[in-house]
Parts: C-alpha cells; structure tokens; sequence
C-alpha cells in the first residue's frame, strides 16, 4: 500500500525537533489518544492555540489601550479624516 502526500506551499510544514518533558509528553500521547489523532497534529494543534492566544491577547491589549483616546469629539473626527485621506493615498498608488 502507497500513500501520497500532498502539501501545497502554503501549507508546507517544517520538521523540527523539540524537547518536552515527561508530563508535556504523556498529556500530549493522552490528548491525541483520545481525540484519534496523530501525536504531531495534536502538536500542531498545541502550538496554534498558543498562537491564536497570544495575537488575541495583543489584540485585547491594543483595544485596552486605546480605551478613551477620542474622548474629544473634534480631534476624533479629524483623526478619522487623516486616515481616510491616506487610505485614499494608498489606493491610487496600488491602481
């Protein structure tokens, strides 16, 4: 029996070799255990939760942070005519 595989360049994948502890490793075999899954996918599934984690906390970061910055109506509004004018900017450079 053959088995093909196929991965187009945007979902290529990169072997590398990492080192886990004993309880990160026998959590992980039990995780992809008992989802059916391969060690790796449950690995890869691991890694992209971090991921998707820690952009969502920048995210939330950067919303905190701005809380209460157009507090004044008229620097808002010409805030939001600034940019607008540079969207435009951009777009005709892009055409």
């Amino acid at each position: 029996m053959y088995t093909l595989l196929y991965m187009s360049k945007e979902n290529s994948m990169h072997r590398t070799q990492v080192y886990l502890t004993e309880e990160e490793h026998k959590a992980l075999k039990a995780f992809a255990r008992r989802d059916g899954r391969s060690f790796a996918a449950t690995l890869r599934e691991a890694v992209d939760t971090y991921i998707h984690g820690q952009t969502t906390g920048d995210l939330r970061q950067a919303i905190d942070q701005s809380f209460g910055c157009w507090r004044d109506g008229d620097a808002a509004e010409t805030d939001v005519r600034t940019l607008r004018q540079e969207w435009e900017r951009r777009e005709e450079r892009q055409e």
